[in-house]
């Protein structure tokens, strides 16, 4: 998505802009630029007295997340990608997590409810998630990862996470969700999958998720 210099006053249209103010669009900066400037505004907010609403290391995140634009770049570069054939057996070694596959990319990670007492202990909820296209499995702004933080400590919830890296391809992603539900399956029966799963998606892992 692009967005523009501009902000639409009182009344006029973003459907319709004037001629001018599209004349003032300029293309969206690389994923590696946008990055950098975002990592020097951080900086910046951290040196100031304004709060910053983040928890945990934020120059250890951006690294993170850095280093994902590059491996998105890296598997990019790829001319001969897995075929579609192939990903059921490239993905079945993430499952049981935690797992990662370095032909895709791709990665899981399984938090235990607090209230597990065992693999046979069926916990109230298991909260799948997955990430958009540049991968990882901390959500946006780390989002996923706040969420298991604060719930995995939550007894009355008694709630299990299993966070999905689909890597850097739709079908790819398609493929991590596809096992990792047919895992859940196995160990909870069909019937119990349903009660109890709940599917967040972000960016690229919407349509696997809207799809299941």
């Amino acid at each position: 998505m692009q967005h523009s210099k501009f902000s639409p006053q009182s009344g006029e249209s973003l459907t319709s802009p004037p001629m001018q103010q599209v004349q003032h669009l300029q293309p969206l900066a690389s994923p590696q630029h946008q990055f950098e400037t975002h990592l020097i505004q951080w900086q910046q907010r951290l040196k100031s007295q304004e709060p910053l609403f983040f928890v945990g290391d934020v120059d250890r995140w951006y690294r993170y997340r850095q280093d994902l634009v590059v491996r998105c770049n890296e598997w990019n570069s790829i001319r001969d990608k897995p075929g579609v054939s192939q990903l059921p057996d490239i993905v079945r070694p993430l499952f049981p997590p935690p797992g990662f596959s370095p032909q895709l990319f791709a990665s899981s990670k399984w938090t235990a409810a607090p209230c597990s007492r065992g693999p046979t202990d069926i916990p109230r909820f298991i909260v799948v998630t997955m990430g958009g296209i540049y991968g990882g499995d901390d959500g946006p702004s780390g989002l996923f990862d706040y969420a298991v933080a604060v719930l995995s400590q939550d007894k009355r919830a008694n709630a299990a996470f299993l966070q999905l890296d689909g890597g850097h391809s739709a079908l790819g992603a398609q493929t991590v969700l596809t096992q990792g539900l047919r895992w859940l399956c196995h160990w909870l029966g069909a019937s119990g999958l349903r009660k109890r799963i709940i599917l967040l998606g972000f960016s690229m892992a919407s349509q696997p998720i809207a799809e299941v």
